[in-house]
């Protein structure tokens, strides 16, 4: 889940270093420009929104869209397929994939959901426990919506630029 930025949690992030990236050399070695650069480049995966053209045709080409169809019809799922189908064509211009709401529970997946994180099922979940689609095509779904980015992106929501000016200021903090 991201949380907001903040000099503390910069510094914590290089220090720790729990990814493993080797801040701790270059700190040692005053080369700030060098922890800026591992902190930035493209290491951590982290999940955005999708366009929801592109959403629309994986659904077809996976065969869901038409599942989704059908069980809004009738059936046990037809409220969770109508909603899907309500996001689908009402105009969302895409599918957030870190909307726990939509994409699921907490720590289910290969993902970890951020903003409106619950610990309940989203609606995904639901057509997946409806047989309307797998869990397979689930993940599928939403690794559209994967990205490699760098440490802060995947840390902290609008987190400013990372520089050697940021990480000296943070580092006396």
């Amino acid at each position: 889940m991201l949380t907001a930025y903040s000099d503390s949690a910069l510094k914590s992030e290089l220090t720790a270093d729990p990814a493993g990236l080797g801040y701790a050399a270059r700190l040692a070695a005053h080369d700030l420009d060098g922890a800026a650069a591992l902190l930035n480049g493209a290491t951590a995966t982290a999940y955005g929104p999708v366009p929801t053209a592109e959403v629309l045709l994986w659904g077809a080409q996976a065969g869901v869209r038409a599942a989704i169809q059908t069980a809004a019809t009738s059936g046990t799922s037809q409220s969770i397929a109508l909603a899907v189908l309500d996001l689908l064509q009402g105009g969302y211009s895409y599918l957030d994939t870190t909307d726990a709401r939509i994409v699921g529970a907490v720590g289910t997946g290969p993902y970890t959901p951020g903003a409106g994180a619950v610990t309940t099922p989203g609606l995904l979940d639901e057509l997946v426990a409806a047989g309307v689609m797998t869990d397979s095509q689930k993940d599928a779904l939403i690794s559209l919506g994967k990205a490699t980015v760098g440490r802060p992106a995947a840390l902290w929501t609008s987190p400013p630029p990372i520089d050697a000016a940021r990480i000296a200021a943070a580092l006396r903090s």
